[in-house]
């Protein structure tokens, strides 16, 4: 598994440098940089080891020192953790981020696809993080993806970041979707009849599988369930109700 995940890190390296060029990342770490401060370790070498631990399953501080020890500088392991807490890290990643989703621009009628993903450490491992339940703390993110997007465009953006447990449907609140623009398809997790309501209220345009027990009238029910793969056409879930904003569907909830 390793050997075949090794294979991918040329390709996580180019879509850096594509993304974000040697120059730009020079620019964005000197605006960042307090002073004239030499750092060992930058915070450009700290995303590439983290990149480089996702994709070979490394599990802690002391296999990212030992396996990306030439990128970070150091074979030291005590050092990862304060540069990774370090202020001007954490500014120069949110930079990165800001400038990648200026790329993220579905158009009208592309299907965007948002979802929740827990981000989770065991509750045994040192830590600052708040509790998500017995076994584990940490938090997670709501990320949207363009389904087909268009070359040269970021297909991914985090939508929001959260701290600890929480619901699908309580963080979507805060996040702004873009009206009469995409179609943004969601799980049932995102099932609320207020969130119904401000997005048609706002013009945007969305599909979102129902919960069985739901207060809902079944308007059309699109296939069986079927499992993923078995059949062309049939790779998406059951929708049912259409809880949509499609125009020429009707609607009625509660």
């Amino acid at each position: 598994m390793k050997l075949s995940s090794l294979s991918m890190l040329p390709t996580i390296n180019a879509q850096i440098q594509r993304f974000f060029p040697l120059k730009e990342r020079l620019v964005l770490w000197q605006a960042v940089r307090p002073g004239d401060y030499h750092y060992r370790i930058t915070p450009h070498a700290l995303i590439c080891a983290l990149m480089t631990a996702m994709v070979l399953r490394l599990s802690g501080v002391r296999e990212i020192t030992q396996r990306c020890s030439r990128s970070l500088g150091t074979r030291n392991f005590s050092s990862l953790c304060p540069a990774l807490r370090r202020a001007c890290s954490l500014a120069y990643v949110r930079a990165l981020v800001t400038r990648l989703e200026g790329r993220h621009r579905p158009g009208r009628d592309a299907l965007v696809a948002i979802d929740g993903m827990a981000v989770t450490l065991p509750s045994t491992t040192r830590h600052r993080c708040p509790r998500i339940n017995r076994m584990a703390v940490g938090g997670g993110v709501i990320w949207a993806c363009a389904v087909d997007a268009a070359r040269g465009l970021c297909p991914v953006r985090v939508l929001k970041v959260m701290a600890g447990a929480w619901n699908d449907c309580v963080p979507m609140q805060e996040v702004a979707l873009t009206p009469h623009g995409p179609v943004y398809l969601m799980d049932r997790g995102f099932f609320s009849l207020g969130l119904f309501a401000g997005w048609l209220r706002g013009g945007v345009r969305f599909i979102v599988r129902v919960r069985r027990d739901a207060v809902h009238q079944v308007e059309r029910t699109l296939s069986q369930p079927r499992r993923y793969g078995q059949q062309a056409g049939s790779n998406w879930m059951r929708w049912c109700g259409l809880a949509t904003s499609m125009p020429g569907s009707i609607r009625r909830c509660g």
